[in-house]
């Protein structure tokens, strides 16, 4: 299971990039038709103000603001003052004779239409404002795409965080792997252990048996050898008796012996078990570590997820 796991973690997936063109509108330039202007085409700009471009939008027209129909209307001194002539020659075709002409003109020139300079006034204003109000979405439209390139930029590390966190997991679950061995391999040695405490305890009682028995082969000496200064025949059975105290003591000594190697074993296996102890709760340690740290990276991951979801949706109503 660990190199499918390992090999699925191992393949680079390929990430999404986004590059910002925004595109400049012409700068206002003031109009010097004196035709009848024509209506622009009507939109509703609510459904292109979110929540949150709102504020900025209202921002950015409090530091831009549009200009008033008497600078637009104050600024080419020229075009004022052509349009009545203009306006006259429109009104007025070439075949009519020169009095009515001349009439006309004079008519004209005193009475401007200011219908005309009224309603054309109007468009400019909505024109500018119109121009305006889409240099401010664009703006904010540049803002939502460089905020969403760090955001995919978070999550692109976030993710290899992640698959960081899952090599070390994974790591971590074949030394977790390695310490179960070594658990199994404690077990078999206390279980040693305890054979060879049994093995010792066994010897101690032989021993105390032995010696013992030493004690009361050495009164029966003493007591034979007093026997033996009075009765010559007791000789052989004393000889029987010391070379008994001797297989007693060789006994004793083989007891002796093996009773400090079972205790050097014990001690060995103990030092054994105290290192193989310490080497598990530190690999239990840095495993929960690690999976605190995993959690920790995935819930992040998410959150930066759910927000490039809701930046999309807001650049795809834009």
């Amino acid at each position: 299971m660990q190199p499918e796991r390992l090999a699925m973690f191992g393949r680079k997936q390929p990430q999404p990039t986004v590059t910002v063109t925004a595109a400049r509108r012409p700068r206002k330039v003031p109009l010097t038709d004196t035709r009848q202007p024509t209506q622009p085409a009507a939109f509703d700009l609510n459904e292109l103000i979110t929540p949150e471009t709102e504020q900025s939008g209202t921002i950015a027209g409090a530091t831009n603001p549009a200009p008033s129909s008497d600078e637009i209307s104050s600024s080419p001194s020229t075009d004022t003052e052509t349009l009545p002539d203009v306006a006259s020659s429109e009104a007025h075709p070439a075949t009519e004779p020169d009095g009515a002409a001349d009439a006309g003109r004079d008519q004209s020139s005193a009475a401007p239409p200011a219908a005309q300079f009224d309603e054309r006034d109007d468009v400019i204003s909505v024109i500018h404002e119109l121009e305006d109000q889409l240099d401010r979405y664009e703006e904010i439209r540049a803002k939502l795409e460089q905020r969403l390139n760090e955001e995919t930029q978070g999550r692109q590390a976030a993710e290899q965080t992640a698959q960081e966190l899952e090599w070390r997991l994974l790591a971590m679950e074949t030394k977790l792997e390695a310490a179960e061995q070594s658990r199994q391999e404690i077990a078999q040695l206390e279980e040693e252990l305890k054979d060879a405490e049994t093995n010792a305890a066994r010897l101690r009682e032989q021993l105390t048996q032995a010696q013992a028995e030493q004690t009361r082969l050495e009164q029966e000496l003493r007591t034979q050898q007093k026997s033996l200064e009075e009765l010559w025949t007791l000789r052989k059975e004393r000889d029987g008796l010391r070379s008994e105290l001797k297989a007693a003591r060789s006994r004793a000594d083989q007891l002796q012996r093996a009773l400090e190697e079972s205790t050097q074993q014990r001690n060995t296996l103990a030092g054994s078990l105290q290192k193989a102890t310490a080497q598990l709760d530190e690999a239990q340690n840095q495993n929960r570590s690690l999976r605190g740290r995993l959690t920790t990276a995935l819930e992040e991951k998410g959150e930066l997820e759910r927000s490039v979801t809701n930046l999309s949706e807001k650049l795809a109503t834009l």
